[in-house]
């Protein structure tokens, strides 16, 4: 088990948060094929993240990783159960992270946590929807409490957005340490820099 908490908005560089993420993902069986399940919508900016997240993706990743949810077309409520059964079809295999965004206390708002197991969508707003994930990274966008709906329909769409593109270039980072990895003759990927590197980011934690 794992959980790997980094507020973005203090840590300017995405780096640590993709060496522990490609650490993780490199320990899992089912690294071969790599699916991002980006849940969200963008008619609340809140609840935007995931769909942001799987957009930038979309846009600047070597299509290693199969993303579904995105602004054109994000997976939310009303078709999750459908894109997971169509997912379990498609890619048997794959390993699923899954992302959205989550509320919190005060203190946790700007935190982009990745995490083993399956995360649970909608519990923001207490709706039961199906758990999603072998992993999961969320994204804290506000604080919890009453009227989670319209919390999160205030939420500043700017600090989303900063948080989403923090959040999709430690994703693509890691995507680039996995396919270095695949590529490479020898065992050794890391060099004694990225060692201190990872060594200083656990110790934070």
């Amino acid at each position: 088990m794992f959980s790997y908490p980094f507020y973005f908005e203090e840590h300017p560089s995405s780096d640590s948060l993709a060496h522990l993420m490609y650490e993780e993902i490199l320990r899992s069986t089912k690294r071969q094929t790599i699916v991002l399940l980006c849940i969200g919508t963008d008619r609340s900016t809140g609840d935007a993240f995931g769909p942001l997240v799987g957009t930038i993706i979309k846009e600047n990743s070597e299509r290693r990783m199969h993303v579904y949810g995105t602004l054109e077309n994000p997976v939310h409520a009303l078709n999750l159960k459908e894109t997971l059964e169509h997912i379990e079809k498609k890619h048997p295999l794959a390993l699923l992270i899954a992302v959205d965004a989550s509320m919190g206390r005060a203190e946790n708002v700007g935190r982009v946590t990745f995490a083993s197991g399956p995360l649970h969508p909608g519990s923001a707003v207490h709706k039961r929807l199906p758990e999603a994930g072998d992993m999961h990274m969320t994204g804290t966008v506000n604080v919890s409490g009453m009227m989670e709906h319209v919390t999160l329909q205030n939420t500043r769409l700017y600090f989303v957005m900063q948080m989403a593109e923090w959040a999709a270039n430690a994703l693509l980072k890691m995507d680039r340490l996995l396919h270095t990895h695949k590529t490479r003759p020898t065992r050794t990927v890391f060099t004694t820099e990225t060692s201190q590197l990872l060594t200083s980011s656990t110790n934070q934690h």
